[in-house]
């Protein structure tokens, strides 16, 4: 259930949650969650959670970000819903959260894909309107050494794995390539969203690409 392949996203508040539970039972009064119990008997810190009116299960947790922004953080395993479906769902438990909370909501942090999102984007993903960048986000990184090279760097990306295919890599790019590199990597991800590992993977001419 909180395995790596759980889409891990969270709502950044002005203040620590001290009680999910009170929230979680606050989010239930106002319809927008199903079911919820203690999580492992700790229903100060977690919850389980059912939420649209489907069995499939997430947990809500407090937590703090590695900068000490408290977090109130919804995990949920996504890999069987898919792209629109899966971070749809997400963001409408996150919103049914936020609701609660009102005035203590300071944007939304995707973990897995180690970024930082605001209010709107939770909405507008709830809503259904899902693109793969709103699941993916390649990241560039800069080798100036580049082992007598000249300057290199490499891109990689975050959040894919949650949605049961590979986040990729490539390294040794040159400098002047890197924007390029990106934009590869995400149309690439984009593929391997919509099509799974038996997606047929092309450069935007057509050239076939093979993952290793």
């Amino acid at each position: 259930m909180q395995g790596a392949r759980s889409s891990i996203i969270a709502l950044a508040l002005d203040t620590p949650v001290t009680d999910v539970a009170a929230v979680v039972a606050d989010a239930r009064a106002a319809g927008g969650i199903d079911r919820a119990s203690a999580h492992r008997g700790d229903g100060a810190e977690s919850q389980d959670v059912h939420w649209g009116g489907r069995m499939q299960r997430a947990v809500v947790r407090a937590a703090e970000d590695a900068d000490g922004v408290p977090l109130l953080r919804t995990e949920v395993p996504v890999a069987g819903d898919g792209l629109v479906e899966g971070l749809s769902r997400q963001a409408a438990l996150l919103a049914a959260l936020a609701r609660v909370l009102p005035g203590r909501v300071g944007g939304v942090r995707d973990l897995s894909a180690r970024t930082v999102r605001d209010v709107p984007w939770m909405t507008r993903v709830a809503a259904g309107v899902v693109d793969p960048g709103d699941a993916v986000v390649p990241v560039v990184g800069a080798d100036p050494d580049g082992a007598g090279r000249g300057a290199v760097g490499w891109v990689l990306t975050h959040g894919a794995a949650r949605f049961g295919v590979p986040d990729l890599e490539l390294y040794g790019v040159p400098a002047g390539s890197l924007a390029a590199a990106r934009a590869l990597l995400g149309r690439l991800a984009a593929q391997l969203l919509e099509g799974a590992l038996a997606a047929p993977l092309t450069l935007g001419d057509g050239t076939p690409v093979r993952l290793v």
